[in-house]
């Protein structure tokens, strides 16, 4: 039997990468299950991140490379998003690690990010979304023309392009162009978090209502914060518990709940460890997701998991993804997203059914499901590359 063998560009810093990190993590998860011995694995990754080290599967191989500016890069993924296209732009957009993959017999590069490396072979490209087009304000012109044109360039040249969602295979039809035929439209299922003895995380004597995100300004931590003082000034004991790197708009925030005077009920937990961060879900009252862009949030899926109410903005991505589990606010109305916590959280409001999932949505986020699609797609590309 013929084996495949597959290189994976993972090369992403410990923290502020979001959900693209944990649709790695789901990756690795996805692969440990599998038992496909048809399949050889190569990890590109960073010297200088932790996060793969003792996760890969025991069996695959890695590429070790430093980041450029190696730790001050790791260390300020915002600094890093505003300077790296100027950066690639002067270094050029090459295919520099082809010769070293077609060495090590590699027949298919997977791109799960965005920036992933430029390559002659086969290779299947993760876009994610085309967020620029919609929200261009959170971007400098810099970072939009690297979107234009690198990452365009790369879901043009890919063999397979994967989205999360329909909603991204219209946008990449429509806004760049893809061929509609090598476009695969598969779910991203988050990666199983490990559990936390209960003792190891101090018990929390407010109630709360968390908001796990990166400090990206699409997140909208700010209007949720209004929303915090419109509940405390009509007298609600709930909290907000916020977590994710420090980004963009961090300082911003804090400024914010230090003139809303609400110090004493929103609090920052900083970037917390997946263990802790599914304990901290599975004891709050409720998830919010104020965000105004999204592929998928994985977030959600977890909160559903959890068995925990989900309250998040009315737009079409979370309408697509959540259906009936989640109550929809206007995320640019922070009444409207107060309405929604207080109804949320309100006693007897927890359906004996919430954190169910479907049949369907269960099998959708199988990890084994993942890893098959996967392989399914690795082979096409192969296929495609012999004709």
């Amino acid at each position: 039997m013929r084996q495949l063998h597959i290189a994976i560009d993972a090369r992403l810093p410990d923290s502020g990468q979001g959900g693209v990190l944990s649709v790695v993590k789901a990756m690795v998860q996805a692969f440990h299950r599998s038992g496909d011995a048809s399949i050889r694995r190569t990890w590109i990754v960073l010297k200088q991140a932790d996060w793969w080290r003792g996760t890969l599967p025991q069996q695959d191989e890695t590429i070790e490379l430093s980041m450029p500016a190696g730790s001050v890069a790791a260390k300020l993924p915002a600094l890093s998003s505003r300077i790296a296209p100027s950066v690639l732009k002067i270094l050029g957009d090459r295919s520099y690690l082809d010769a070293r993959l077609v060495a090590a017999g590699v027949d298919v590069l997977h791109l799960p990010y965005q920036d992933g490396v430029f390559t002659e072979l086969p290779f299947v490209y993760f876009p994610h979304d085309l967020q620029h087009r919609y929200l261009p304000d959170n971007f400098t012109d810099t970072q939009i023309r690297h979107r234009e044109t690198r990452w365009r360039k790369r879901a043009q040249y890919a063999t397979r392009v994967v989205a999360a969602g329909e909603h991204v295979k219209r946008d990449l039809i429509q806004l760049w162009g893809v061929p509609n035929e090598k476009i695969l439209v598969y779910p991203f299922p988050p990666p199983l978090k490990p559990s936390l003895a209960t003792s190891a995380l101090p018990p929390r004597r407010e109630p709360y209502v968390i908001y796990p995100a990166v400090f990206w300004p699409h997140k909208n931590h700010q209007v949720l914060i209004e929303a915090m003082a419109i509940l405390k000034a009509r007298g609600s004991k709930l909290h907000l518990l916020l977590t994710g790197a420090k980004n963009a708009t961090f300082p911003a925030v804090v400024r914010l709940i230090e003139q809303r005077e609400l110090a004493d009920c929103v609090h920052y937990a900083g970037h917390v460890d997946e263990s802790e961060l599914s304990e901290l879900i599975s004891r709050s009252e409720a998830v919010v997701l104020p965000s105004l862009f999204e592929a998928v949030s994985l977030t959600a899926y977890d909160a559903i998991r959890a068995g925990r109410p989900l309250t998040c903005s009315d737009r079409e991505f979370f309408r697509t993804q959540c259906g009936e589990r989640a109550r929809y606010f206007d995320p640019i109305d922070p009444v409207s997203i107060a309405d929604a916590i207080e109804t949320v959280t309100q006693p007897g409001r927890l359906s004996r059914d919430a954190g169910v999932l479907s049949d369907a949505l269960a099998t959708q986020l199988s990890l084994e499901i993942f890893a098959e699609n996967l392989y399914k797609t690795y082979w096409s590309c192969v296929s495609d590359s012999n004709r």
